[in-house]
């Protein structure tokens, strides 16, 4: 979070909250990693944070904070770590994958020593920064499969102590917590719209939009979504369920050939199902199992784009870019330009609204007031949520099919292989 960190502060001080801003190294300087066993794995990032969050216990009541009360928060690639868009059960949020992609670049640098990884990390030392970027230029800026982003944590025996996300939950002290989404989370990933977000993925401009096909959309569940990579030995059977799932309100032989304007007003498909696939089903599986701990859990749902960026979209207008509620939460414009002065009174409304929750929340770990009630998680399928957006209102129909997709799909091996979730 180093932009828009003052509006983000302003928002919570006053309601008695402290806020630190905590920086931590990035890409390969957070992540290089050349193994999973002590002293080969890198996860920098994760222990920077450790750091910090040591610092924080250690100095927050100069601050006039509560060593009791402190919430991780984190958005987007940071939420893998905390809990906000993002979940440590997303395909994307880490793979072994970086260990071959940091073999590759020391290679390129003139610096892999497969005999010694203390030779590879001095010498990697001493190599100029400009070299560094520009050995990391040529690789794009994400990989082409659902582990798309190029560096991400490692399972390693070292700051994960050999063990697997399911275990290291059970471990771990029971927590309140609270997840953040969009409704078009997945748009990260497949729109582009020239924002600091979209731009570091391989999204359809809205132009672009016009051309995709039916063809186009099978060839994304055979080969990206549902690829045998991501899918595990069941894949066959799990591209059948998405295929059933997503293009469900009409016999599949009829969509029409071009379909991501016109069908796609309707279902959104591309977008639909890259949302779940990169984001809602990891989150939900992540629920489910917290569940099964007794842990208490509170979502939101944010369902708004202002008035001014719906044309900017191309698609059903509705359909809420990942992040871009930080545009009302702290001075950031994670997917179009957005004038403060254009705020309205529906989202002046909704600000106070989420921002109170989230404080109330980091006081006494619920979200729920009388102005705001907000049911904690129930059920795994019919997921309880708080919308954000024209009303602030619970609900619990959004994710019940979704739900009951992703959990026979994750229950037939996804992402095993790519994310070690075993």
């Amino acid at each position: 979070m180093t932009g828009g960190w003052q509006q983000f502060a302003r928002q919570f001080n006053y309601r008695g909250v402290v806020i630190v801003l905590v920086q931590y190294r990035l890409a390969f300087w957070g992540f290089f990693a050349l193994g999973t066993k002590t002293g080969e794995a890198g996860n920098y990032g994760l222990w920077d944070q450790t750091a910090a969050l040591g610092f924080v216990h250690k100095h927050i009541s100069s601050f006039r904070g509560d060593l009791t009360k402190v919430t991780v928060y984190g958005s987007s690639a940071g939420s893998v770590h905390t809990r906000s868009d993002g979940s440590l059960y997303n395909p994307w949020s880490h793979t072994l994958k970086t260990i071959e992609f940091s073999k590759n670049i020391s290679k390129q640098l003139n610096c892999y020593f497969p005999k010694s990884v203390q030779q590879t990390k001095d010498c990697l030392k001493k190599v100029n920064v400009s070299q560094i970027w520009n050995a990391l230029k040529g690789y794009g800026r994400q990989r082409n499969s659902m582990d798309l982003v190029l560096w991400g944590a490692v399972m390693d025996e070292d700051f994960f102590s050999g063990k697997s996300i399911s275990q290291l939950t059970q471990e771990t002290p029971i927590r309140s917590t609270l997840y953040g989404c969009t409704k078009g989370d997945g748009l990260a990933f497949t729109f582009y719209a020239g924002g600091p977000i979209t731009s570091a993925f391989l999204g359809r401009t809205v132009d672009q939009q016009a051309n995709f096909s039916k063809t186009d959309f099978y060839n994304h569940v055979y080969t990206y979504l549902g690829s045998q990579e991501a899918a595990g030995p069941n894949y066959a059977q799990i591209q059948q369920l998405f295929l059933d799932y997503y293009t469900r309100s009409s016999n599949a032989s009829n969509l029409p050939s071009k379909f991501c304007l016109k069908y796609a007003e309707k279902l959104n498909i591309l977008f639909h199902a890259q949302t779940d696939g990169e984001f809602a089903g990891g989150q939900i599986m992540e629920i489910i199992g917290k569940m099964e701990l007794k842990w208490k859990q509170h979502v939101y749902l944010f369902d708004y784009v202002h008035p001014s960026h719906r044309p900017l979209l191309g698609i059903d207008p509705t359909y809420t870019p990942h992040g871009y509620e930080y545009q009302y939460l702290m001075d950031a414009q994670p997917v179009f330009p957005f004038n403060k002065n254009e705020t309205n009174a529906v989202e002046l409304a909704f600000t106070k609204k989420i921002v109170d929750a989230m404080a109330s929340f980091v006081k006494t770990g619920n979200p729920s007031s009388s102005a705001v009630p907000w049911p904690a998680v129930d059920d795994p399928v019919q997921i309880k949520y708080l919308l954000v957006g024209e009303q602030v209102v619970a609900e619990n129909t959004h994710y019940t099919e979704i739900a009951n997709l992703w959990k026979k799909v994750y229950d037939l091996g996804y992402a095993r292989t790519i994310s070690q979730l075993q």
